[in-house]
């Protein structure tokens, strides 16, 4: 890659906020019960996060207490809320 094109490229990281899970089944469980209600989707867990079951939900809206009330609220089981930048 050229330097150009890996400026360019480092230049358009984009912060998350990551919310992990201990299993496969409660990271299906928010994305079913965020659906049409928070924004975010279902992705490999960053190698920046050491925990988890190696799926997480990231979202670009970085409430954090928004999203603890949410999973709260919901019921949903999860290990750790952190915002990464990749």
């Amino acid at each position: 890659m050229h330097k150009k094109h890996l400026k360019i490229y480092l230049m358009n990281k984009e912060t998350y906020l990551i919310i992990a899970f201990d299993s496969t089944s409660h990271a299906l469980d928010l994305e079913e019960k965020a659906a049409h209600k928070m924004q975010g989707r279902i992705i490999p867990l960053p190698r920046e996060i050491d925990a988890g079951c190696g799926l997480c939900f990231a979202s670009l809206d970085l409430d954090k207490d928004k999203w603890e009330k949410f999973l709260k609220d919901e019921k949903v089981q999860y290990t750790l809320i952190k915002e990464v930048t990749f």
